[in-house]
């Protein structure tokens, strides 16, 4: 796939990654606090809501931590035009 495009960028899904989570991590509580912060725009904002799920369930922000690696959250969309926009 890098041959054909090079500059693809490959993203997560949201959905995808909400629904392995929430087979540990189920409630509304739960699926509250990663909607809110799946719709962040702004990385302070993003790192706000997962320090309240930090706060939350220490298992749960740890098992989300790891798919924060890979751009999923709306701020990472948001990011990246931007970096397209200032070239």
């Amino acid at each position: 796939m890098k041959d054909v495009l090079p500059f693809a960028e490959h993203r997560m899904c949201a959905r995808h990654i909400h629904a392995n989570w929430k087979k540990k991590h189920f409630g509304v509580e739960f699926e509250d606090l990663f909607w809110v912060a799946a719709y962040c725009y702004y990385t302070a904002q993003f790192d706000r809501k997962m320090e309240e799920l930090k706060t939350y369930s220490l298992d749960a922000y740890n098992d989300l931590k790891i798919s924060v690696f890979f751009p999923w959250s709306r701020y990472d969309s948001y990011n990246f035009i931007v970096t397209l926009l200032a070239l």
